[in-house]
């Protein structure tokens, strides 16, 4: 059952943006600090790890590293898709819906 929770809530992360998903995920904390990037590295410090002030063994430490990396490439990844000037679609998904609706056209 709490591995079924875990995939619902991963795919909710999913379906939204990087700072919505860090908002979803602490929602009853507040961060003041005003640069983005320190506020996500903050808020996903917290989520992953919430005792890292504590004395952290170094496998923790090497999990935690491991996670941000993840959410940083993903963020990446999505910034990258969302500035590319076609809309975020690359040329091969472009041609092949084009062929989608060409065929849908053939049949209609």
């Amino acid at each position: 059952m709490k591995v079924a929770e875990i995939l619902s809530d991963l795919t909710s992360l999913r379906a939204c943006g990087h700072a919505e998903a860090l908002a979803l995920v602490n929602v009853h904390k507040t961060i003041a600090n005003s640069d983005p990037q320190q506020q996500s590295w903050q808020q996903t410090e917290q989520v992953l790890s919430p005792n890292i002030g504590e004395s952290t063994p170094t496998t923790q430490s090497e999990d935690l590293r491991r996670a941000k990396d993840l959410v940083e490439l993903h963020n990446d990844i999505k910034l990258k898709q969302l500035n590319r000037h076609n809309g975020g679609l690359n040329e091969e998904l472009q041609k092949a819906r084009r062929d989608v609706d060409r065929v849908l056209q053939e049949l209609g």
